[in-house]
């Protein structure tokens, strides 16, 4: 499965300033801790939604233990989140029109011409006519991780935050009460052919779940509204102490 980079890394450590502009969301909830059957689960939260038909399974994979660990700078003292990770998942879906579309052999000679394997998905994030040709939701990626405490985990958040703000990225008021930050952006030049992205941050406990929506101009938090709706209600309630 060719990437450009490490979803799992990307997703997890959202330093999003290599990529271009991005948009954020984190939603804090009344602190809980998460019982140990429902710790990995959470990526699941997604799936039966009808915004999801006929999208297939990208990335499966753990984690590694070092992903959180991106954001810190060289010099620095440690934040507290630095050594808290405790463990991850990350779960990636992707659109049948960017698997098997018209666009597909477009994308195939890209990634050939980058020395990307062909294979069975496309190179992502996806760039080019499919994101020009398809203004809605392409991608979506769910992450969940664990921390040793909600400081750890506050801590991450915090520095995701400040991540994207020095970057430059506008921050908008949230679409939802239970989100207490939002930005957005795109994944490269705002030319029509790179994916603008959403990500929802939601905390429980000391775990994260955190939903990437990738897409074409229109992708907007009311779109995925339902989808979002549902993971932040299913990952509140779900798992009990």
């Amino acid at each position: 499965m060719p990437h450009r980079r490490t979803v799992a890394v990307a997703a997890i450590a959202a330093i999003a300033v290599a990529v271009g502009a991005s948009a954020i969301y984190a939603a804090v909830m009344s602190p809980r801790s998460p019982s140990a059957a429902c710790i990995g689960d959470y990526q699941h939260v997604v799936e039966g939604n009808d915004a999801l038909k006929g999208f297939a399974v990208l990335v499966d994979e753990e984690l590694p233990a070092g992903a959180v660990d991106r954001g810190h700078v060289p010099g620095q003292p440690p934040q507290a989140y630095s050594g808290e990770f405790v463990s991850g998942h990350v779960r990636g879906y992707i659109s049948p029109i960017a698997v098997s579309g018209p666009d597909r052999p477009a994308m195939n000679a890209a990634a050939a011409s980058l020395g990307y394997p062909i294979g069975s998905f496309p190179l992502v994030p996806l760039v080019g006519p499919v994101v020009q040709h398809n203004p809605g939701l392409l991608e979506l990626y769910v992450t969940e991780a664990t921390f040793k405490s909600t400081t750890g985990l506050e801590s991450w958040l915090a520095m995701k935050k400040a991540s994207f703000v020095d970057a430059g990225y506008a921050v908008s008021p949230a679409p939802d009460p239970r989100i207490a930050l939002s930005t957005t952006g795109v994944m490269g030049p705002s030319d029509g052919l790179h994916e603008k992205i959403l990500t929802f941050d939601v905390a429980n406990g000391p775990t994260a779940l955190e939903l990437d929506f990738q897409g074409g101009t229109d992708l907007s938090a009311d779109h995925v509204a339902s989808v979002v709706t549902a993971a932040i209600d299913r990952f509140a309630n779900d798992c009990t102490p």
